[in-house]
């Protein structure tokens, strides 16, 4: 069926890059991402691959790291319930 969320963007933009795309596209999201932390925005990103999200997740200093979690099939059942909860909560 249809669900309808208002309060839920969608932003998929085209990127321009000199050399290496995958190099850049990971410059980029985490660019991305950076940004939405300060700027107090809560922020999912969706990942194709476990390992793009681990690839991502390791090139945050540990100010940065600390607003970040990861939720994907491997992670322990409990992790993803505090996750959740913290993302709820502005916390991640």
């Amino acid at each position: 069926g249809n669900i309808r969320r208002e309060d839920v963007d969608f932003v998929i933009n085209d990127f321009k890059y000199e050399s290496n795309h995958e190099l850049a596209k990971i410059e980029k999201t985490k660019n991305v991402i950076e940004d939405n932390i300060k700027n107090n925005k809560k922020t999912i990103v969706y990942f194709p691959w476990i390992n793009h999200i681990k690839t991502i997740a390791g090139k945050f200093d540990k100010k940065l790291k600390s607003k970040i979690a990861v939720y994907y099939s491997g992670v322990e059942k409990t992790m993803k319930q505090i996750t959740l909860e913290k993302f709820h909560k502005g916390e991640k």
